[in-house]
C-alpha cells in the first residue's frame, strides 16, 4: 500500500540533507591545513638545510666547489641579497673562468659590440636629423638639414656629431642639444667669427673707409 508523503516529511528530509552537507563541509575544512599552520619559508629552509651548511654559515666560512678551498664568506658573491644566500664558487675562480672565457671568445664579442654600436649610432643620427628637420636656423631660417649645425651656448662637453659617432645614450645627446642653438653653416661661422674676433673680421671692421687704420700685414 503506497503512502503519500506529506509536507512535514518533505521538510524533515530537506533538513536532513542540509545537516549532512554541513557535516561534510566541516570534515573537509578540518582535513585541509590552514595557512597559519604552514611553516614559514625561513623555517623550512633552516630545518631542511644540511648540518654542514649551518655550521659554515655560523663560522662565516665556505668551501669553493672549484678550488675546494675553505674561504671566508666575504670571498663568495651573493646569489640573492634579499635572502642573504651566497654562491658556492669563490670570486677568484669566477674571475679566472670569466677571463678564460673572454680570451676564447674575444673576437666574437668585439664583433658583436661593433654591430651594436653601429646600429645605435645609426639610430642616433636619424633622431638628430629628425630634430634638425623641426628646428630651422634661428638667424636666416634655413631648413636644409645638411647645412644646419648645433651652436653651443654654454658648458660644451663635446660636439653632438662626436657623441653620435661614439654611440652614447640618447639622454646624453639630448642634454647636449639643450645647450645649443640651431644655425646654418654660414650663420654659425659668421657668429663665431664675430665672437672670437678673428683677424678677417677686425680687418673688415677697420678697412679704409671705415677706419683710418690700414689692413694689417701678415708677419
Amino acid at each position: 500500500m503506497a503512502v503519500e508523503a506529506g509536507p512535514g516529511s518533505f521538510r524533515k528530509s530537506k533538513s536532513a540533507r542540509f545537516a549532512v552537507r554541513i557535516a561534510t563541509d566541516s570534515r573537509r575544512s578540518s582535513a585541509r591545513p590552514s595557512r597559519r599552520a604552514l611553516p614559514s619559508a625561513a623555517a623550512r629552509e633552516s630545518s631542511g638545510a644540511p648540518v654542514q651548511l649551518l655550521i659554515d654559515a655560523a663560522l662565516g666560512i665556505c668551501v669553493c666547489r672549484v678550488c675546494a678551498k675553505t674561504k671566508p664568506l666575504t670571498e663568495f658573491p651573493f646569489r640573492s641579497l634579499k635572502r642573504q644566500t651566497r654562491q658556492r664558487i669563490c670570486l677568484l675562480c669566477q674571475r679566472a673562468y670569466t677571463n678564460e672565457w673572454y680570451t676564447r671568445n674575444r673576437k666574437r664579442q668585439i664583433a658583436k659590440a661593433r654591430i651594436r654600436r653601429d646600429h645605435h649610432a645609426a639610430q642616433l643620427r636619424s633622431w638628430v636629423r629628425a630634430y634638425l628637420s623641426d628646428h630651422p636656423c634661428i638667424d636666416c631660417g634655413e631648413t636644409n638639414v645638411d647645412l644646419l649645425d648645433f651652436d653651443h651656448l654654454r658648458d660644451k662637453r663635446a660636439n653632438v656629431s662626436t657623441l653620435t659617432h661614439v654611440a652614447v645614450s640618447w639622454d646624453l645627446v639630448k642634454r647636449e642639444i639643450q645647450k645649443c642653438e640651431v644655425r646654418c653653416a654660414n650663420c654659425h661661422r659668421r657668429k663665431t667669427a664675430h665672437a672670437i674676433g678673428i683677424y678677417r673680421v677686425r680687418w673688415l671692421l677697420q678697412r679704409p673707409g671705415r677706419d683710418s687704420n690700414p689692413r694689417p700685414q701678415n708677419s
